[in-house]
């Protein structure tokens, strides 16, 4: 049985795929099991990932190719690659996204020296332009909490990516999994990870590399994409899943209440017949969003949609553009 699986979902990375694939594969931690799972792409993906496996003869044999039919979503994709595996510990990469060589010898070697259930790591914020070191440290300040979480603003629990997890942390049929879905689908996925582990550590070394590429779900966050605003709330939904199957009842209830502000939020900048939604969904918000430390011209604007004065809003995003593009 191999001490690490390594899960990849793919779908229509062609221009990353290899990149990510020779950082895996390149690891200084040999025992590694690589499973890909092909969300039905439509691109050359899966053809470069073949044609980069032919390069290393040598561990070929624990390499697994995966395929959906038909696309799945990232969540999905991260369930089957779970199903399929058979590690002790199991690790998530995203396909446009690479790690540092010595990522899976780190964090394995912390997780055994600890007898961690779930080890976590720095990263880095990569751009086609710039690379940020972005730290992930458990302070003294500010310890860790479920809260942290739930409410999706933490940077140690809301991504899977920089988690190595003992794979019994899966185990039970009452595991949440956010399939069909594409943004932020592990929200649910940490959220289980932080309740279920006894024993958390955390390497103070940034080994993964998060890559903002200019078509990514992340960076359509303010468009008009309807997929995108369903999955954020679906995503709402699950989190309160979690807490109720876990019986996970001392949350502060702000915590919750800050992740549906951010999918009311996304709302706004939706058409306006759209909008009429941001009324209706999570209505006893709507005074909440007042509070949350926005600047004054965003305040203004989130008082003119809830007044029946989205004019109000649409000034204050084209502000924002304009402000952008000076930039």
């Amino acid at each position: 049985m191999p001490k690490i699986s390594v899960i990849v979902p793919i779908y229509n990375v062609e221009r990353y795929i290899k990149r990510c694939v020779v950082s895996l594969f390149e690891q200084t931690f040999k025992d590694v099991e690589y499973i890909f799972v092909n969300d039905a792409s439509s691109d050359r993906s899966v053809d470069i990932l073949i044609e980069t496996i032919k390069g290393y003869p040598l561990i070929e044999k624990q390499i697994q190719i995966i395929h959906h039919p038909v696309n799945l979503g990232l969540g999905s994709a991260r369930k089957t690659g779970v199903t399929a595996s058979h590690g002790d510990y199991i690790i998530h990469c995203d396909s446009d996204d690479w790690v540092e060589n010595n990522c899976l010898e780190m964090m394995y070697d912390k997780a055994i020296r600890e007898g961690a259930d779930l080890v976590w790591c720095d990263y880095y914020k990569d751009t086609d332009n710039s690379s940020t070191v972005i730290s992930t440290s458990d302070r003294p300040d500010h310890p860790f909490s479920i809260e942290d979480v739930v409410d999706g603003t933490c940077s140690r629990g809301m991504v899977i990516w920089n988690k190595l997890v003992r794979r019994s942390i899966y185990d039970g049929d009452n595991f949440i999994y956010a399939e069909n879905l594409s943004m932020f689908e592990d929200a649910p996925l940490t959220l289980q990870f932080f309740i279920k582990a006894k024993i958390v550590a955390y390497v103070n070394h940034p080994l993964y590399h998060y890559y903002i590429r200019e078509d990514s779900l992340v960076s359509m966050f303010f468009c008009t994409n309807e997929k995108l605003r369903i999955d954020m709330l679906n995503i709402c939904y699950l989190v309160v899943r979690v807490l109720k199957e876990y019986n996970i009842q001392n949350i502060d209830e702000q915590a919750m209440n800050r992740r549906k502000i951010n999918v009311k939020i996304f709302l706004l900048c939706q058409p306006v017949e759209k909008r009429k939604q941001w009324y209706g969904l999570f209505p006893e918000l709507n005074l909440s969003l007042f509070a949350k430390p926005y600047r004054v011209r965003a305040k203004i604007g989130l008082w003119g949609v809830s007044h029946g004065m989205p004019w109000l809003f649409d000034m204050y995003s084209r502000s924002i553009n304009r402000h952008k593009k000076r930039g």
